[in-house]
């Protein structure tokens, strides 16, 4: 059996995800209810979005916690690691791109939009 994992952030991604149930369960009455193709797709939007964000504080709150006690305090350069990887959580990544990133592969990013290239 698993050890009970909670951290500080739990709630608000529960808080985080019940909201985006409450855009989904929106989006399933506006497609029974035969709603405009441009009002179910801002709505599905929504939804993405309140998952991503949920997903986003998930892993920074893995990255802060789970493997801060992984690396310790002694260890500078793999902090400038996960402060690195941290950061770019901000940009979608596509599985390529992800797995450049935890390969090491060469990669950039590209301009404000925050397009990650693999090289």
């Amino acid at each position: 059996m698993t050890e009970k994992h909670l951290h500080a952030s739990h709630p608000d991604v529960v808080k985080r995800l019940k909201r985006a149930n409450g855009h989904l369960a929106n989006v399933i009455a506006m497609i029974e209810s035969h709603r405009p193709c441009n009002e179910i797709a801002q709505q599905l939007h929504a939804v993405e979005r309140a998952i991503s964000a949920a997903k986003k504080v998930v892993i920074h709150d893995h990255l802060d916690n789970c493997l801060d006690q992984v690396v310790g305090a002694s260890a500078a350069s793999a902090r400038a690691s996960i402060a690195e990887f941290k950061d770019l959580t901000k940009y979608t990544l596509s599985r390529t791109q992800f797995d450049a990133l935890v390969l090491g592969l060469p990669w950039k990013n590209v301009g404000e939009a925050g397009v990650i290239t693999v090289l």
